[in-house]
Formats: structure tokens, C-alpha cells, sequence
């Protein structure tokens, strides 16, 4: 090959590299109902500065409802997941956005390869959306992963996985976003799921007093709140009360509690007695140990049990202290079934189950993983046509097993708290609203300690009338249910109608 050959050759290899992650803009319309909903979708890579030099580039999808000119005080959502380590691939082809994963009700996953579908629960229709990916999630990632900066000394890539920075850089990519597409003016909403629940949180704070930007609304899902209380021990019994009426919800829908032979859908008539216990009789047990008298002690093992459907003899053999990870696997032992950490109402069938330890797949991530990767990436290549050599990470373990928490003097990542800057968020700001929503078989974060958080944030009662916690059937990810995703949409667009109409 001669010298003027390869001058070419190189000279289309750049030419195609130049071409690739770059902005794609495409218009779309689908059928919600009777109604049709047009809107454009816009994919693009924000850059990220550090020492006001370009540091870091974060993918996002902006989808904005078209005619939106004739409905005022149009507001504007930007959708993060959590992990940390996660892309916003869940809550957009699971609850938000225009088309979602064909799950079976329930989050069932059919015969791969999963197809999306019209979502006729998508928030479009009241407030327009912008899925962010952080950096090292989905197609975002730091400068020195470019062509034009191999050759430079590379920076540790894992300095953005950090509680701080990584407020720090999602405060500065909404700044830049509504500069760049000139949305200053529109009531300005956080929506987050778990480790995405802990960031609007931060963010609440964050944004307001240290970007200059108003929050109108913040909507935690299935959000963490306090690591502290995600894992229990002899000694940090909050967790052992918070898991409790998660384990008797999911015992009621499997058929195995003993005082409650009830249908799940009759859970909400019965959550505050089974609260009270929680906070009563186990909690005094898990404070007083061996001081509590035998007989009282004795009615707390068999009460726990009867609620529960584990056997009197485990509750105390583990001496009040269940962990999820156990009762996953005990509950329909005798099935020789798991339950999902996430939806203690999914189950698979355990591969091990005569070894002493779970071992098996989980029910809902190892299965649904799948699903949503595939999808996202039809949706990127056939509908949006996006081109870029880039692998979309739907999940990063590597960000989670390096994930610091930088705002405390311990570098223990279970110290983290972000229920202060929300208490924050709300006093610097009279008008902001939040709305926090969880699944009643969620394990992992479970609704009763968002409950007990809120119980003990001192809130006015002015400020209480602007926080809404909701419950729906099913686990993290609750919307995969058919009635749960309906309902949840039905709230959240009476929460956006009271943002809007404060407004007008």
C-alpha cells in the first residue's frame, strides 16, 4: 500500500471517528390512549469542567413534548438512578419515558431479546424529561478515554466516584443543561431512584445553594436516605425495626403468615399495627436483650413469627435479628425457592439449595439486567441512530466496589446521610415539594425507613403538607407492575399539577 493510500485510510478513520458520539436529533409520536403524543428526543454528551477546562463528558436523552408552547409553566425532570453505579436505563424504560420494557406484569422477563413498547404511563404528558447518566455509567466517561487525550498522563477515572464530586458534577451538568437549551424559566423537578433518591436529596441543598437553581420538586423512589440503616447488627437495631414490615408484607403475599390470611392488596389496612409492633415490642427487645423478661421476651419470638411465617425457633436462634438475606431463603424454603432482595415477591428456584449459603441468581437483576440492556440499545441504534464505539454500561460494578463517601472523615461508605440536606432543601426553600415513593417487598431499601426518617426530621406543619410519602404494591422497582406503574403516574401528576399551578 503506497503512502498517499494510508494518508487516506487514516484520513477516513478520523473522518468516521469525528462522526461518531455526536448529537442525534429525531422527532417521534406515539399513541397514548385516544391521544397522540409528539415529542423530539435529543441524545448528546454534555462536557464537564474541571479547573474550568473540559474534564469529563456525561450522556444524557432529552425528550420534549412538541406544541408544548400551549400548556404553561412547563416543567422540566432530570431522571437519575442509582448503585451508585447504575445508568438512568431503569427509571427510562421502566416508569418515565415514552416507551418501556415488555415485561410481564410483575417484572417477569419473557423470551429474550426483550421488545419495547409505547408507555402509556409516561410522564411526557405533564413535564418534559432529561435521562442523565453519570460519569462511568452508560456512554459517559472522563476525558482521558478520548482519542485526543491518549497520549497525555491519564487521571485516576476514579475520582468522580465520590459522594461529593459526584453532587458536585450533576449540579454542574443541570446548570450547563439549562443554559445551553434555555430552560431557566421552567419549574425545575429531581427525580431519583435508590442511590438516585440519596442524590436529589443532596441535591436539594446542593443546587440551590450552591448553583443558584430552584427546585420545585423532588421525587425519591425507592430512595436510600441513611446508609447507616441499610444493614443491622447487634448493636444498630434501626435496621432490624425498618426490614420488618417488608418481611410480614411479603409473607402475606406468598401465603405464609399465620395472623394475617389476607390478600396483599389489604396490606395498607393493617401496616400501622404491624409498624407499632416494629416500633414497640421488637424494638424494646432489640434495646433491652437479655433484660427483658422470659415470658414477654418469648411472646416477642412467637408474635415475630406468626407475623412473619418463619418459625419461632429462628427468630430466636437469631435473636430478633433477621437479615433479609436470610429470610429471602427461608420463606419458601420447604419450595426449595428464593426470593428477589429487590421484590421479595418474585421467587426463582434455588440451584443450591443444600448448601448452607444462598448461592443461586437473584430473581429480578441477574434476569432483568438483561432485558433492559438490550433494550436500551434498540432503542439508541434503531430509533435514535446513535453511532459511538462506546459500550452503554447499564451497570458498573467497578464504581461500586471503589465508591468513597468524601463528605466524612470516615471512609466508610455506610456513614453517608443525605436526610439533612433534604431538611435543608425544604427550609431554604418554602415552595419546593417532595414526594417520596417505595414497594412494600423492597428488602434492599425498605419503605418503613423513609416512614421513620420522616418522623424524625422535625418538620413543621407547614413543611410536613409539602412532603407526600406513597406506598405501592411490589419491590424497588414497583412500576414493573402494571397497577403500581398506573397508580404512581396518577400521584406523580397530581404532585406536577400542584408545582404548576403554585406558579401560575
Amino acid at each position: 500500500m503506497s503512502t498517499q493510500d494510508k494518508k487516506q485510510d487514516q484520513e477516513k478513520i478520523e473522518e468516521g471517528k469525528a462522526k461518531q458520539n455526536q448529537r442525534t436529533t429525531s422527532t417521534h409520536e406515539i399513541q397514548v390512549g385516544k391521544a397522540s403524543l409528539r415529542f423530539e428526543c435529543i441524545t448528546d454528551w454534555m462536557e464537564i469542567h474541571e479547573d474550568e477546562k473540559p474534564d469529563a463528558e456525561m450522556f444524557y436523552v432529552y425528550y420534549r413534548k412538541l406544541d408544548a408552547e400551549k400548556t404553561p409553566n412547563r416543567a422540566l425532570t432530570f431522571c437519575f438512578n442509582g448503585g451508585p453505579g447504575a445508568s438512568s436505563v431503569f427509571l427510562h424504560l421502566g416508569q418515565c419515558g415514552p416507551w418501556r420494557v415488555d415485561l410481564r406484569n410483575g417484572g417477569e422477563v419473557p423470551a429474550l431479546p426483550a421488545q419495547t413498547i409505547e408507555n402509556q404511563e409516561n410522564w411526557l404528558d405533564f413535564t418534559d424529561l432529561v435521562f442523565v447518566d453519570p460519569i462511568g455509567t452508560g456512554y459517559s466517561r472522563t476525558k482521558e478515554d478520548s482519542e485526543d487525550q491518549k497520549d497525555k498522563k491519564p487521571k485516576d477515572q476514579r475520582r468522580y466516584y465520590a459522594t461529593n464530586k459526584d453532587i458536585a458534577t450533576l449540579g454542574q451538568f443541570v446548570s450547563h443543561f439549562l443554559s445551553q437549551h434555555k430552560r431557566w424559566s421552567s419549574p425545575l423537578c429531581l427525580a431519583g431512584e435508590s442511590y438516585g433518591g440519596y442524590r436529589v436529596a443532596r441535591l436539594s441543598k446542593h443546587m440551590q445553594s450552591k448553583n443558584g437553581i430552584n427546585v420545585a420538586g423532588a421525587l425519591l423512589i425507592s430512595p436510600a436516605l441513611d446508609f447507616s440503616t441499610l444493614s443491622g447488627s447487634d448493636y444498630n437495631i434501626r435496621h432490624w425495626i425498618d426490614v420488618f414490615p417488608t418481611f410480614v408484607a411479603t409473607a402475606i403475599f406468598h401465603g405464609k403468615s399465620q395472623k394475617y390470611k389476607i390478600p396483599i392488596q389489604e396490606f395498607p389496612g393493617i401496616a400501622e399495627e404491624v409498624e407499632s409492633f416494629a416500633t414497640g415490642p421488637l424494638a424494646k427487645f432489640l434495646i433491652l436483650g437479655d433484660e427483658m423478661k422470659s415470658e414477654e421476651k418469648q411472646k416477642v419470638f412467637e408474635t415475630f413469627a406468626q407475623m412473619t411465617g418463619l418459625d419461632a425457633k429462628e427468630v430466636y436462634e437469631q435473636y430478633g435479628r433477621i437479615s433479609f438475606e436470610y429470610f429471602t431463603r427461608a420463606l419458601l424454603k420447604d419450595e426449595q425457592k428464593v426470593l428477589a432482595y429487590h421484590d421479595g415477591a418474585l421467587t426463582i428456584k434455588d440451584p443450591f439449595s443444600n448448601r448452607s449459603t444462598r448461592q443461586g441468581p437473584d430473581p429480578l437483576l441477574d434476569a432483568q439486567d438483561r432485558a433492559f440492556v438490550s433494550s436500551i440499545k434498540i432503542l439508541f441504534t434503531e430509533k435514535f441512530l446513535i453511532d459511538t464505539s462506546r459500550e452503554y454500561r447499564t451497570l458498573h460494578e467497578d464504581i461500586f466496589q471503589n465508591w468513597k463517601a468524601d463528605n466524612q472523615t470516615h471512609p466508610n461508605f455506610e456513614v453517608t446521610n443525605a436526610t439533612d440536606d433534604l431538611r435543608y432543601g425544604l427550609a431554604i426553600n418554602p415552595h419546593m415539594k417532595v414526594m417520596i415513593t417505595h414497594g412494600y417487598h423492597d428488602f434492599v431499601t425498605p419503605y418503613f425507613a423513609s416512614k421513620r426518617l420522616l418522623w424524625s426530621m422535625r418538620l413543621g406543619q407547614q413543611e410536613k403538607q409539602r412532603v407526600l410519602l406513597k406506598e405501592y404494591e411490589g419491590g424497588h422497582m414497583y412500576y414493573l407492575r402494571d397497577a403500581s406503574r398506573s397508580q404512581a403516574t396518577q400521584d406523580t401528576r397530581e404532585f406536577f399539577a400542584q408545582l404548576t399551578q403554585e406558579r401560575s
